[in-house]
């Protein structure tokens, strides 16, 4: 199967500073936990090395299709109550990740929307351990319940000062219907 994530993270608001980016050019760099932006709001003039802005509450959006390997085994079958266990790896594509805060100097303020972070790879592996629980209702109709757990096994930052793993806990749940 595949699994869709979105992660959102609130970010405190911070100091950014000016820096030397890819292209040469000076920006406000932004640091997450999973990679960086350079900012250039409309406001400012070239910065110089060290000058600073504030960055306000942020919010840092990831959005991955993942897609698990799992072995399950059936540890009970008692008439209508079904449990089986999970484990394996699971591949996570990135296919966005987001950035959005306002900044501000002494007398201005912008809203910036960042659409592409660098320093984040666009794959990652995870373990993950899952558990499908399955109530028969009739013999063509279930309920299921599937917790799982996730965490990296490489990061989800590239060449970044960070080497960021994330983890997760995720509740599904489903009715199934057979033919």
């Amino acid at each position: 199967g595949l699994i869709y994530s979105k992660t959102s993270i609130a970010i405190s608001p911070q100091e950014i500073f000016a820096s030397q980016g890819q292209a040469g050019t000076l920006s406000y760099k932004y640091i997450t936990s999973s990679g960086f932006a350079y900012i250039r709001p409309g406001f400012s003039q070239q910065p110089s090395p060290g000058d600073s802005l504030t960055a306000e509450s942020a919010e840092h959006t990831l959005q991955h299709i993942i897609v698990p390997l799992l072995i399950h085994y059936t540890i009970t079958k008692h008439g209508k109550l079904i449990l089986s266990p999970g484990l394996g790896i699971t591949g996570n594509f990135l296919i966005s990740a987001k950035l959005e805060t306002e900044v501000e100097d002494s007398y201005n303020r912008e809203h910036v929307l960042v659409n592409k972070l660098d320093g984040i790879r666009s794959f990652y592996w995870s373990a993950m351990v899952d558990a499908e629980i399955r109530y028969n209702i009739t013999g063509k109709m279930s309920m299921d319940l599937h917790p799982s757990f996730r965490y990296a096994l490489s990061p989800l930052t590239d060449n970044n000062n960070v080497s960021t793993f994330p983890y997760s806990l995720g509740l599904g749940f489903g009715i199934t219907y057979r033919f």
